[in-house]
């Protein structure tokens, strides 16, 4: 009887060396169950399954047939359910979803880069393919506050959200100078020598020269100004450049009581 678990063994593992398990390309990858149709068993999510997802589901898909949870249909079958034709199954909570990690460029800005996710906290295009899965911190956190869910049928799919995903030689370029920032830390060290000179028109209260609402990110509801820290300061990069202009949110948070300015 060993004897034969070694030979099945050792045949299905010859199997999985043959298979073509595909990409992750799927909305559902990486979640734990494999959705290609093409294979069936209790490591499968549940039914409806979705044609498009067929070689799309590689990484679930492969670790589900080597622990001999799921193997290949035999016939496929015309009546099988699929997705875009039967409801969709229960939605994932939170804590069931494989964010992956962190490892991308822009992870911890307070966007979601993970094109898997659709929301109002979801950042804007272009996403990349790279970022799938290495933004788990930013996108875990839209999840959990109700801004940010999986795609799902009526969404746009995945590759479409990625069609934009190729940059021109200046977002290159751009990418290029903040990876070498972030490498030397230099988005950290906030220099009050190089601010800009307090505006003689800008908004004084309480005695503190707020400024002037000429920063790209005014009028966002986050305060922006690196002279301040508390609550209503934006979680994203701090730039010299928005020093003395973003008084409209920082007077805001001030006047709620949340924010203070740095002891420099």
């Amino acid at each position: 009887m060993a004897a034969l678990a070694a030979v099945a063994v050792g045949t299905h593992a010859q199997e999985a060396s043959t298979i073509d398990f595909g990409t992750d390309d799927s909305m559902w990858a990486l979640d734990g169950e494999c959705d290609d149709p093409r294979f069936e068993g209790i490591g499968m999510a549940e039914d409806p399954l979705e044609e498009g997802d067929t070689r799309a589901d590689a990484s679930d898909c492969r670790a589900a047939f080597e622990a001999g949870t799921i193997s290949l249909v035999a016939v496929a079958s015309s009546s099988k359910p699929l997705r875009n034709s039967m409801p969709l199954k229960r939605p994932m909570s939170a804590a069931e979803i494989d964010y992956g990690d962190d490892a991308s460029l822009f992870a911890n800005d307070g966007e979601c880069d993970d094109a898997r996710f659709i929301g109002d906290t979801l950042a804007d295009p272009p996403l990349l393919p790279g970022d799938v899965g290495h933004d788990a911190s930013d996108c875990k956190a839209g999840v959990e506050a109700g801004s940010l869910r999986l795609r799902g049928p009526g969404d746009p799919a995945l590759e479409e959200a990625l069609d934009d995903g190729e940059l021109d030689e200046d977002d290159l370029a751009l990418l290029a100078e903040l990876e070498a920032l972030l490498e030397a830390e230099g988005l950290d060290d906030i220099d009050p020598s190089r601010f800009d000179t307090p505006p003689a028109d800008g908004i004084v209260f309480n005695g503190v020269n707020f400024g002037d609402d000429a920063s790209e990110w005014s009028n966002d509801g986050e305060c922006d100004d690196p002279r301040f820290e508390g609550e209503g300061q934006t979680d994203t990069t701090l730039l010299e450049a928005d020093a003395y202009h973003d008084a409209s949110d920082c007077l805001t948070a001030w006047k709620a009581g949340g924010l203070s300015l740095k002891d420099f």
